[in-house]
């Protein structure tokens, strides 16, 4: 099965929209299928015509003939515009609804709102639009990494909001894709199009795309966010290739929020990831928000563990699938 490096996809969505499941896919896809529609009308009118006349053989065989070479057109032009990887492993609808079901509208509008408030800061401002250059550090320095790792490596961003996080990697990774439930809204409200990462709007619990598809997943400030943190890790695991790296970054709290529905703790990695098969290779626990400091390399304060203070913390983690 080609994976996901074989070739980029083209920008295919998946959103819940006005309760149904709606699919954006190449402009040629509708062509097609506006002439198939076409043509099977036309070849229904021109058999009922013929019926009547009597010429039910003839009448019959132009029909099948032509629903035949239709569909023969239909899968060829879904062949070249929906990559193998993305079809092989699509979810059906029912459940992708119902991943997104779980998803309240009292978090999703919570989302929404925080995004909003940040472009109206951000975007009017001086700034002139939704910051991204700080990405390039996160998946850098915060994993001890140099940007020459990401070579033509195909990357994943699973909840990655709509600022653009992977532009850095544009000309570094061969691949760079953003697996987000409301990755719909950004483009129709934060000009997420502009990026040159692709969007699919899809929940962590059942993302669209084949088993060991990609060789970095990355998942920051997400696993608190989503409906089910057990089936969005299994997800993640199963879309890793082998030996491929899930860089992982969590913010624990012990209260849940509307948007960030779960508690976590410092334990996530042994609960939820290394019964999956991944080792850490690499891992710090840090003060939240963080605090500059000269006692880590990445130049952050560590978590005080003896503090029994209530405080948030940081936890990054760089795993490696078995």
């Amino acid at each position: 099965m080609p994976q996901l490096n074989s070739r980029p996809p083209p920008p295919l969505c998946l959103a819940a929209a006005d309760s149904e499941l709606r699919v954006s896919v190449d402009p040629a896809i509708c062509i097609l299928f506006s002439s198939y529609l076409l043509l099977a009308s036309a070849m229904a009118r021109l058999s009922a015509a013929q019926l009547l006349l009597g010429r039910v053989r003839r009448s019959a065989v132009l029909l099948v003939v032509s629903h035949v070479t239709a569909c023969v057109v239909f899968f060829w032009a879904g062949r070249q515009t929906t990559p193998d990887h993305v079809s092989a492993a699509a979810p059906t609808a029912d459940r992708v609804s119902e991943a997104m079901k779980a998803e309240t509208a009292e978090k999703q509008e919570c989302e929404m709102t925080y995004w909003s408030k940040r472009q109206t800061v951000e975007v009017t401002g001086s700034r002139g639009g939704l910051e991204n250059g700080h990405y390039l550090s996160v998946y850098t320095k915060t994993f001890d990494l140099d940007l020459g790792w990401y070579t033509n490596k195909s990357v994943l961003d699973v909840g990655c909001g709509p600022r653009g996080s992977l532009e850095w990697a544009k000309d570094t990774a061969s691949l760079a894709v953003c697996a987000d439930p409301l990755a719909w809204d950004y483009i129709k409200g934060f000009n997420a199009q502009s990026h040159s990462m692709h969007y699919v709007a899809a929940p962590m619990e059942a993302m669209p795309f084949a088993s060991a598809s990609f060789d970095v997943v990355a998942s920051f400030n997400n696993l608190d966010h989503v409906s089910d943190i057990s089936a969005g890790v299994r997800e993640m695991v199963r879309v890793l290739k082998p030996s491929g790296s899930l860089l992982l970054g969590v913010h624990i709290h012990e209260r849940p929020t509307k948007c960030e529905p779960h508690a976590t703790h410092w334990n996530m990695v042994e609960e939820h990831l290394a019964p999956l098969g991944l080792r850490a290779i690499n891992r710090h626990e840090w003060e939240f928000p963080r605090q500059a400091s000269d006692k880590t390399p990445q130049g952050y304060l560590p978590f005080d563990h003896s503090n029994k203070a209530d405080r948030g913390g940081e936890l990054i983690v760089h795993l490696v699938k078995n």
